[in-house]
């Protein structure tokens, strides 16, 4: 993406971050009132398209962990509530994004390494939050974890290792489908950038 100036940086930084919390706020919500089984690796899903997006127009250092900030604010003006696990929950997310692309040259493999590490890692932290925040205790939240997830499958039984991969391969495959899903979008705006540039040229010439 074309280098800009500031103003138009804090909007666009802005701009995706308010998608960002809509689709926290409304997506998520639902898929938590419906119970919907690991809802969290669509959301996150869904913030790596975001900061993606945010990245390719602004390519700079704190620009996801900007986007991330602004996510938390404002889930917090319109939320209704102030959860503090989830704030810290989309703060690491964001600084894991923001340390890979920072990282890794911009391109679709960065993408696709930060939506597969954040994914594993929304898990891992929802496991984790569930069991020494909540105080569940680890082996019940593995538990309920395993229990959510079996319930798409209520006609099957699973040993705890299958359940296991069978986890790993669904976070890898919806981080997968989400990173092929934002690098499109991003070569799909870049397209439609350029030829709308493009036609202003042709029409400031005619």
């Amino acid at each position: 993406m074309r280098k800009r100036g500031r103003s138009y940086e804090i909007a666009v930084i802005a701009i995706l971050a308010a998608c960002n919390a809509t689709i926290e706020l409304t997506l998520g919500n639902y898929l938590h009132i419906i119970k919907f089984p690991l809802s969290g690796s669509i959301l996150v899903g869904f913030n790596i398209i975001i900061y993606s997006l945010g990245y390719a127009f602004v390519p700079k250092r704190g620009t996801v962990i900007s986007m991330g900030f602004l996510t938390v604010i404002i889930n917090l003006f319109f939320g209704g509530s102030f959860k503090i696990l989830a704030i810290i929950a989309i703060f690491l997310e964001a600084a894991l994004v923001e340390i890979i692309f920072n990282t890794m040259k911009f391109h679709f493999w960065s993408i696709m390494t930060a939506s597969v590490i954040t994914n594993l890692f929304g898990y891992v932290l929802t496991l984790v939050i569930y069991a020494f925040f909540i105080g569940i205790g680890l082996i019940n939240a593995i538990h309920r974890a395993f229990a959510r997830f079996t319930s798409l499958f209520p006609w099957a039984e699973f040993s705890i290792i299958t359940i296991f991969l069978m986890l790993i391969v669904y976070h890898i495959l919806v981080a997968v489908i989400f990173g092929m899903l934002a690098w499109k979008l991003i070569k799909f705006v870049e397209i439609f950038m350029e030829n709308h540039k493009n036609g202003k040229v042709l029409e400031k010439n005619n």
